[in-house]
């Protein structure tokens, strides 16, 4: 007869967490004004690294900036909360 183990529901804290932030980040950008998002791009230097980046930005630029955010904030989420409650986490 097979024998089903329980999962802890904490073995998907990571992938929820990540996604959360995720969205989180791209909704923050697509909702931000635009004059709003041009002045954090000079403040960053984003304009400066990335010439295509200057203001005025259009649809394009801010859907790249929300799609970069979103998997660097998924990343970093992600990577810490597995170190943390993942198969030999400290928690």
């Amino acid at each position: 007869m097979t024998e089903f183990h329980r999962q802890s529901p904490i073995r998907h804290l990571p992938v929820a967490a990540a996604l959360l932030v995720a969205v989180a980040a791209m909704i923050g950008f697509v909702a931000m004004p635009g004059t709003m998002l041009e002045e954090l791009v000079w403040r960053t230097g984003v304009a400066a690294l990335i010439p295509a980046a200057q203001p005025p930005l259009g649809t394009t630029a801010r859907i790249v900036l929300a799609l970069a955010t979103a998997v660097i904030g998924a990343a970093v989420t992600w990577s810490a909360l597995f170190l943390l409650v993942g198969p030999g986490g400290l928690l």
